[in-house]
Order: C-alpha cells, then sequence, then structure tokens
C-alpha cells in the first residue's frame, strides 16, 4: 500500500516519443537546405542571376519531460493509536480525562482503589531504612573485630531484599494507574468514577494527530515511478478547497492482483 494521494511522474514513452519527432523534423530541414544549394540556377550562367535559398528553421534535439497527474483515493488514520486497559482489576476512584481532550505522555488518566498498595510501599520503605541503618552499624564494628564479617554479608543480603520488595511495592501501586503512553487526543469513555474494572475492560483509545497517514493503491504502471520521499498533495472529501502536503512514508511489498 502506498500512504499518498496524488504523485507527479513523467512517462518514458512520452519522453521518446518527443525526441523522435524532433529528430525528424531536423532531419526534413536539412534535407530541403541541401537541396536548395546544389540546385542549379534558371536561365543558364550568361544570365548572372542567383535563385534565393528558402529559409529553414532548425532546433537541436534534446529531450524532454511531461507530468503526469496520478489521482487516488485513500483512506487516513493518526499517526498513532492506542486502546487504554488497566493493568490490574479494581474500583475507579478517579477519572481525570474528557472526551477529545489533549493529554501529554505520562498523565495519569484513571486511578483504582490504591490504599492497600500505598501501605505496602510505606512498610517497604522502613524495612529497608531498618536494614541499612543495621547494616551501617556493622560496617563500623568490623574493624575492631566487635561484629563478624559473615553478619555483614547477612545485613547486605538483607538490604538487597528489602530494595526489591520496596521496587515491587511501588510498582504494584503504579499498576493502580493508567497513564497516557504518549501525546494525544483521548476518544470517549464509559467508565465513570465507582465503576469496578478488571485488566479487559477498555477504558479509552488516544490517538496522536500531529501528523496523519494516507493509505491508498495505484495502478501497477505506476509503481516504478514512485519512491519514498516524493512529494504529495491531498484534499480532504470534508474541505475539498484545503490543500494539504505530504510525502510517502513506505510502499508496499506486494501487489493487489485485483
Amino acid at each position: 500500500m502506498y500512504r499518498k494521494i496524488q504523485v507527479t511522474v513523467m512517462p518514458l514513452r512520452s519522453q521518446i516519443t518527443i525526441t523522435a519527432v524532433l529528430a525528424v523534423i531536423l532531419a526534413i530541414g536539412w534535407v530541403l537546405l541541401l537541396g536548395t544549394n546544389n540546385a542549379a540556377p534558371p536561365g543558364g550562367g550568361a544570365s548572372g542571376k542567383r535563385s534565393s535559398a528558402t529559409p529553414v528553421l532548425t532546433e537541436a534535439v534534446g529531450l524532454a519531460k511531461d507530468r503526469v497527474l496520478v489521482r487516488a483515493i485513500g483512506t487516513s488514520e493518526a499517526l498513532k493509536s492506542a486502546s487504554l486497559y488497566p493493568s490490574v482489576a479494581g474500583e475507579v476512584v478517579e477519572v481525570a480525562f474528557r472526551a477529545g481532550q489533549s493529554v501529554k505522555k505520562g498523565a495519569a488518566l484513571l486511578r483504582l482503589d490504591d490504599k492497600h498498595q500505598r501501605l505496602a510501599v510505606r512498610l517497604a520503605e522502613v524495612t529497608e531504612k531498618d536494614v541499612r541503618r543495621q547494616m551501617k552499624r556493622l560496617e563500623k564494628l568490623i574493624p575492631s573485630g566487635a561484629a563478624s564479617v559473615s553478619r555483614l554479608e547477612t545485613a547486605q543480603t538483607a538490604l538487597e531484599t528489602a530494595r526489591l520488595q520496596l521496587d515491587q511495592a511501588k510498582a504494584n501501586l503504579s499498576d493502580r494507574t493508567v497513564y497516557a503512553p504518549f501525546d494525544g487526543i483521548i476518544g470517549l469513555t464509559d467508565v465513570r468514577k465507582g465503576d469496578r474494572v478488571s485488566e479487559s475492560t477498555q477504558i479509552a483509545t488516544l490517538d496522536d494527530r500531529s501528523a496523519l497517514l494516507v493509505e491508498f493503491n495505484l495502478p501497477e504502471e505506476y509503481t516504478g515511478r514512485i519512491k519514498i520521499g516524493d512529494a504529495v498533495s491531498l484534499k480532504p472529501w470534508t474541505s475539498l478547497n484545503q490543500n494539504l502536503r505530504g510525502i510517502i512514508e513506505s510502499l508496499g511489498s506486494r501487489i493487489d492482483p485485483v
């Protein structure tokens, strides 16, 4: 599939035809000029009269390109599109968007009840802080021999475990919020505060309309005449007086047999 509406190409057949016509005209003119110069003057040589040559205009042969306008009807879609789903099930406590709103990447769109997850984060933070304090105390006792190296190693392992538990608790808390994966326009939603949703509940759609992708088909005869980066012009059906500009972004690898 080709992503554009119009493309200008120059057929090679027209170039050859134009070149051949110019060559024939030049040849005829040259023959006429030679024939005139070689003709004998009328009335004999005694009259002293000279025949006048017929002027012939000539033109250097060169290649010329004609322009062919190719029209096609295509369908457009947003540069990026996504359907948004929660990572976990739960009760909706906040819907932080409205349909048609422009949102930025990372913006919180919907939040589920997260009381237990917040408590888990606080508990993990306390545990990590306590283990870290114990390890520092052991590090001070090692030089004097009041603590063994094995106890310090055990404390280091406990600290690593506590940090992992804290990271897991923060991840579980983050899963209770739906974030925008990219800049875009948010779509309609049927979800309201107080609803209970699951991982299969669609929250809304998100579309990046900063650019549009237009997909269309061209006759096979033009497939070798276009390339990625060629400029195109487009007119929306809803506003035929509006001219949009674009470039070919990609070409399909197959030819439709129909």
